[in-house]
């Protein structure tokens, strides 16, 4: 699986499938563990603008390498 979606196919010959709407973290539960679980929910159609979110995941975060280049960190880390 690559970001929450199937590929189809192995290797270089590997797609994405067709149905590519963007998936959007929403609260699913609770756990036993009283954390918060997520869920992933398709979009019904792709929106015109990008959406705001409530919640992040790695997973669904893509940016290039040199955006932590200039991101600053504090020094005491």
């Amino acid at each position: 699986m690559q970001n929450g979606l199937p590929l189809q196919g192995a290797g270089a010959a590997g797609r994405a499938p067709a149905d590519d709407r963007p998936t959007l973290l929403c609260a699913s539960s609770f756990g036993a563990d009283g954390m918060l679980r997520l869920r992933g929910r398709r979009l019904a159609a792709r929106a015109a603008a990008p959406l705001p979110s409530l919640f992040w995941a790695a997973g669904l975060s893509f940016s290039r390498a040199e955006l932590f280049l200039q991101a600053r960190s504090p020094a005491l880390l």
